[in-house]
């Protein structure tokens, strides 16, 4: 059967839903069971795919014992498209190559990146008016800072509006450092950092080196928590793979231990990891966006490794609630297993070829203000969209920023995003600062 005659509905569904059957989902979703034919059936599937992802219950929960039952796992507003050329053509891609191509080379933070390139940049002047702003790009740097964080300071709404702001400016950015290294102008990638755990707080605000019968002494206690944690059902920390991570520094290679003396007294050094720490790192994220999942969804025990929308960064951080338990998952792991370290992830990219890069920016090019804000309307206009698609569960605390909501209000429930005071407003000022009118924004 056609797919043309099926209307996907998903209005009615949301992650973590169980159905009995596939059928019973596909009959919920389209209004219609699924067709009967080998072929036709697995074209309905596929093009169901691309709005709802489902696994069968029992690889998730091995309590369960159905074996037709499915669970949703994650949901697309926005259908995936049937081939992705994302980064090729459109208006992103034609604004951001000549943005993109203005650095000969980059390394860092993927918001410093935003920032450089003139992305919202109305918006980044603005908050460099703010004492507070003024003072972290001072200690930081020029374009060390983070427009869209998602500090639990912040307002329920404006989090999660941040949130999905910042996920589209990334993706956008990924894509078209994409298409330029498929055509040979550049090489790009992601590389790990860390800030080791090598002082003491002596207090008076002085701080010691601490020594290396210290670190492990330390070491193993850090790793009796680690193998208390890898003993779970389930659990996906490995032991051995993430102990390079302890301190952020490996004591045990005596190469890390000849050149532990090499470390400066800075107390704030930033060091590259070791091909074994990234292992480590993205060993130590898997097993949080497990640990996540089982308490967002309120399982008895951690679901299944296989599980895509755990082993799929993308999709995981794609989802808000999930992000945010992630967060707060690891603010209290991540201590208690390594120590107080800190890693994040940059992004880097190089200029292979800069006679190709001409046909995308020119000699001479002085349009990078106005193609970025055309990247920043357009990023507007597609936020104006996720505000009526996107819905968030709010905690009792998270109620008064509720003000576009008829019904009664009540806590542990979803809301659209539309219906978050600080949302709107965070949305509205930014289309003021960029002259855009409701015709511009749908």
């Amino acid at each position: 059967m056609p797919k043309d005659n099926y209307k996907f509905n998903i209005s009615e569904v949301h992650e973590g839903q169980i159905f009995p059957s596939f059928k019973a989902l596909f009959q919920t979703v389209t209004g219609r069971e699924p067709p009967t034919g080998k072929k036709n059936l697995e074209i309905a599937k596929k093009n169901l795919a691309r709005y709802v992802e489902y696994r069968p219950l029992m690889e998730v929960d091995s309590i369960t014992t159905s074996k037709r039952a499915v669970i949703i796992t994650a949901i697309h507003e926005d259908p995936l498209p049937m081939e992705d050329h994302r980064g090729e053509r459109g208006t992103y891609a034609d604004f951001m190559r000549p943005l993109v191509l203005k650095l000969s080379e980059f390394e860092g933070k993927m918001y410093v990146l935003c920032n450089e390139l003139g992305l919202f940049s109305r918006y980044f002047q603005e908050m460099q008016r703010s004492s507070v702003v003024k003072d972290t790009l001072g200690r930081n740097g020029e374009f060390e800072y983070n427009l869209w964080n998602t500090n639990e300071k912040l307002l329920l709404g404006e989090r999660e509006y941040n949130a999905l702001l910042y996920r589209q400016l990334r993706d956008v950015l990924k894509r078209t450092l994409d298409s330029l290294q498929k055509k040979g102008i550049l090489e790009w990638g992601f590389i790990f950092k860390c800030q080791p755990d090598l002082f003491y707080d002596v207090g008076n605000g002085k701080y010691r080196k601490k020594s290396l019968v210290e670190l492990e002494s330390k070491k193993q206690a850090y790793l009796q928590e680690i193998q208390k944690e890898a003993r779970g059902s389930n659990a996906l920390l490995n032991v051995e793979l993430v102990v390079p991570l302890i301190n952020g520094i490996d004591i045990s290679n005596p190469f890390a231990r000849g050149k532990y003396t090499l470390y400066g007294e800075d107390r704030h050094e930033v060091v590259y990891c070791t091909l074994q720490q990234e292992k480590a790192i993205q060993n130590y994220q898997l097993y949080v966006r497990q640990l996540a999942y089982q308490k967002h969804f309120k399982l008895e025990e951690l679901p299944k490794g296989d599980l895509e929308i755990i082993t799929n960064e993308g999709k995981f951080f794609a989802n808000p609630a999930l992000a945010r338990a992630y967060q707060r998952m690891d603010e209290k792991l991540r201590p208690r297993l390594f120590g107080n370290i800190k890693f994040w992830k940059e992004v880097y990219y190089k200029v292979v070829d800069s006679e190709k890069a001409k046909a995308y920016r020119p000699e001479g090019f002085s349009k990078d203000e106005e193609y970025a804000a055309q990247v920043s309307k357009e990023v507007l206009r597609y936020m104006e969209k996720q505000l009526k698609k996107c819905e968030v569960e709010a905690e009792k605390r998270d109620l008064a920023d509720i003000t576009g909501y008829m019904g009664k209000l009540e806590a542990g429930r979803k809301y659209r995003l539309s219906c978050f005071k600080s949302a709107v407003d965070k949305q509205k000022h930014l289309e003021q600062l960029y002259n855009m009118g409701e015709d511009e924004t749908g």
